[in-house]
């Protein structure tokens, strides 16, 4: 067994949400493979589970993905030339650069939500049906307070900016 880091020996709530979350990523990641997407590598998930629907410029992404515009590009650009993405330029403004999925991406995107369920399957049986199902309400609570955190640091970036 590989020794701990420090915040493992700690227990931060930090390493506490790491642990299942790289479990998650290799089996969802792995399974994927099997399936016939082994291009996709789980970097690309940063493009994956923030691209709306209907599609989105790259600097969205990558603020969503809380990463640079070049990083970002860097992963959109190896999605379209395997076929996952589209990249056109904006209707709205010729500079910047739209991403849409491809029917191949949507297969994938697909696959990953299904992988995603399967593994909480496997949670629940690990845990207990009636335990995952109270972790996975508190871990939906978590991620909606998160979701309002991170919206309020934003607004005051930005009004201390002004």
């Amino acid at each position: 067994m590989a020794k701990k880091s420090v915040v493992q020996e700690l227990g931060t709530l930090g390493a506490l949400l790491r642990a299942p979350l790289d479990v998650l990523i290799a089996y969802v990641y792995g399974r994927l493979a099997e399936e016939g997407f082994g291009d996709i590598r789980a970097a690309h998930g940063a493009v994956i589970r923030h691209m709306p629907k209907d599609g989105c410029r790259i600097t969205e992404l990558a603020d969503k993905a809380r990463m640079t515009k070049q990083s970002m590009a860097e992963l959109v650009e190896a999605l379209r030339d395997r076929g996952y993405v589209t990249i056109a330029a904006d209707r709205n403004d010729r500079r910047a650069k739209t991403v849409k999925f491809t029917k191949r991406g949507w297969q994938a995107q697909a696959a990953l939500v299904r992988f995603s369920h399967s593994f909480e399957e496997e949670c629940a049986r690990a845990l207990g049906e009636a335990a995952w199902l109270e972790l996975r309400r508190g871990l939906e609570r978590l991620a909606a307070w998160a979701e309002r955190y991170a919206e309020d640091q934003t607004a005051a970036e930005a009004e201390s900016k002004a």
